[in-house]
């Protein structure tokens, strides 16, 4: 009865990885859609897309993606209230909600790239609301971290060219030591041709 257990769990687990494998594919789909709706500025559209991506994403538990998901929202709550006229308090509060929690979700995974992006659109919904006083602590936090992403791509950047001049001089060194093998070659065939013409030079003597 082992087997038979051991066969039908690993079916549902097979199962379940192709459910889970066929929804990621499905969350990149939908995200992509919203972006696409969301820059020719069908905000009602991108929305719609985003939100069944988050459904997905926080289904999954992709903190990852439950963050950018998030911060996508915001942002297009944000630039829904910036084209409503008159102006939809709701939008631009629920544009400081998602902002808020994609923020917090970035922090606690440490995923600082998108984090940028949203603290720019954060900072722009305090500025609105004429909360300037957060607006600037956001703004230094920003700044902390475009500098610190900045430092480490100069750093990765120093260790590939560090890495590549190792490379080119184990090349070189090596291009050095297959010329040397060559000469000490050629000059085995040298001494090999001399001692050849003596030995012909004598027999030919002899008679």
């Amino acid at each position: 009865s082992t087997p038979l257990y051991s066969s039908a769990a690993s079916d549902v687990y097979k199962r379940q990885n192709q459910r889970n494998g066929n929804k990621s594919g499905a969350l990149i789909n939908l995200s992509n859609i919203g972006n696409v709706h969301s820059r020719k500025k069908e905000y009602v559209e991108a929305l719609e897309f985003h939100y069944k991506a988050l459904e997905i994403a926080t289904d999954l538990g992709l903190k990852n993606h439950i963050a950018t998901g998030k911060g996508n929202v915001g942002s297009i709550y944000l630039n829904q209230y910036k084209k409503s006229n008159p102006s939809n308090q709701n939008l631009i509060d629920n544009a400081q909600k998602y902002l808020t929690d994609a923020i917090a979700l970035c922090d606690e995974i440490d995923f600082k790239a998108p984090k940028v992006g949203f603290l720019e659109s954060l900072i722009e919904v305090y500025v609105i609301q004429k909360n300037y006083q957060k607006a600037y602590e956001l703004t230094n936090e920003k700044t902390a971290i475009n500098d610190s992403l900045h430092s480490l791509a100069s750093k990765e950047q120093l260790s590939k060219l560090e890495t590549q001049r190792e490379i080119d001089l184990k090349d070189k060194d090596l291009l050095i030591k297959n010329k040397e093998l060559e000469i000490i070659s050629l000059n085995n065939q040298k001494k090999s041709l001399f001692y050849t013409c003596l030995l012909y030079t004598s027999d030919a003597a002899d008679e």
